[in-house]
């Protein structure tokens, strides 16, 4: 291999290498905000907060079970409950962090698998106070 090519190579590695932890720290922007009518853009902050309720929806042939917080964007959600994150690994939908979000705005929806929240000997994967989190406050 000739040194222009093993240069070029370790060159590219090198900046590869130092881009790599900016973009993986780097912080996600909160979501985006309309103005007012005197133009001012209202700030927010992110924070943490239980859902507030369930929601049963009957959508292409099934039941699904969603828990629902009155917050725009929610985000890095978790289960309290017996087991806690571990025990929602029990789905075959994954754990709970890989559960999908149905709805950010105006409020959050979280898909929660029914086989799961169904099961008879877990009644608190049905307390809707287990479910936590990170939403923004505008």
């Amino acid at each position: 291999m000739s040194r222009i090519k093993f240069l070029s190579i370790f060159v590219l590695l090198a900046l590869l290498l130092s881009a790599g932890p900016g973009v993986t720290l780097a912080q996600e922007p909160p979501p985006p905000q309309e103005r007012t009518a005197d133009g001012v853009q209202p700030l927010g902050s992110w924070g943490w907060t239980y859902a507030s309720r369930w929601e049963t929806p009957w959508v292409e042939g099934r039941w699904h079970k969603l828990a629902v917080w009155t917050h725009p964007y929610c985000r890095r959600q978790q289960y309290l409950g017996s087991g806690g994150y571990q025990d929602t690994c029990s789905s075959p939908h994954g754990c709970i962090d890989q559960w999908t979000w149905w709805l950010q705005s105006p409020e959050s929806k979280l898909g929660v698998p029914f086989s799961w929240w169904l099961s008879p000997l877990k009644f608190d994967r049905r307390n809707i106070g287990n479910y936590l989190a990170e939403c923004y406050f505008e």
